[in-house]
């Protein structure tokens, strides 16, 4: 772990993919992708206010990639980021910030909100933590939060003791504040030096084709998937990452 960031990394081959994930994961909703890419140096990280990851005093999208960067290893590195893990690779992969990118993979990142989803997000923030009498629940809802099943390996990451009992190990203040306007997504996409990849599935029930396509790149449309496409169709995804990773550089 780097400044609180906690990160998992296999495989020994190159090029180096860091996998993000969405808004109430962790790192292990990426297994079965990972799964797919050997060869690969894989780097799955838990994104700070979650999993095993610390909090920070405020979320943004500079914010999260301020505190994920110093975690990665050294470049050139393909960036795979799904949901909220999408907006942090746009950041992460800004010139400004100095890392070795040669790739971004972008899916299901929600670019629009309506002022009822809005309203709901602001609304889950405000609560407090939901407290469980026992291990078995509170592993039971972060399953279904993350889209894991419930006999997934890795869950233990999205729990913690909590006085007498357990609670989600996720911070609710990372869905504070407003969305993300649109602008400032496009914008931010369009700092992005290194070829960009978006995709999205066609039965999302979050986030459309062309919601993702506001992002002014072309958006690879997955046929038969929903929002947890990494986790539905991990051999698709694995694929993706495998089209958008570019060839390792010759040695110099």
């Amino acid at each position: 772990m780097t400044g609180g960031v906690f990160v998992e990394e296999s495989g020994g081959g190159s090029p180096t993919v860091v996998f993000l994930h969405g808004q109430g994961a962790s790192g292990v909703v990426w297994d079965g992708v990972v799964a797919g890419l050997p060869g690969y140096r894989c780097v799955a990280v838990d994104l700070p206010g979650h999993g095993r990851s610390g909090r920070l005093p405020a979320y943004s999208a500079e914010a999260y990639a301020s505190a994920v960067a110093p975690a990665l290893p050294a470049g050139p590195l393909t960036l795979v980021g799904h949901s909220l893990g999408g907006m942090v690779a746009l950041a992460l992969a800004d010139p400004a910030l100095g890392l070795d990118v040669d790739a971004v993979l972008v899916l299901a990142m929600k670019v629009t909100w309506t002022e009822e989803e809005a309203r709901r997000r602001a609304e889950r923030a405000s609560r407090p933590p939901d407290h469980f009498p026992d291990r078995g629940l509170a592993l039971r809802r972060f399953a279904k939060l993350a889209g894991l099943s419930a006999h997934s390996e890795g869950l233990a990451s999205g729990v913690e003791p909590d006085g007498d009992g357990w609670r989600l190990s996720h911070d609710p203040a990372t869905a504070a504040g407003p969305p993300v306007p649109p602008e400032e997504l496009r914008a931010l996409a369009g700092r992005v030096a290194a070829p960009l990849h978006l995709a999205c599935g066609d039965r999302d029930a979050m986030v459309s084709p062309d919601d993702l396509a506001l992002l002014g790149r072309p958006v690879t449309t997955l046929r038969g998937a929903g929002h947890n496409v990494h986790i539905e169709h991990p051999s698709v995804v694995a694929q993706l990452v495998r089209a958008a990773v570019p060839a390792p550089r010759p040695a110099s």
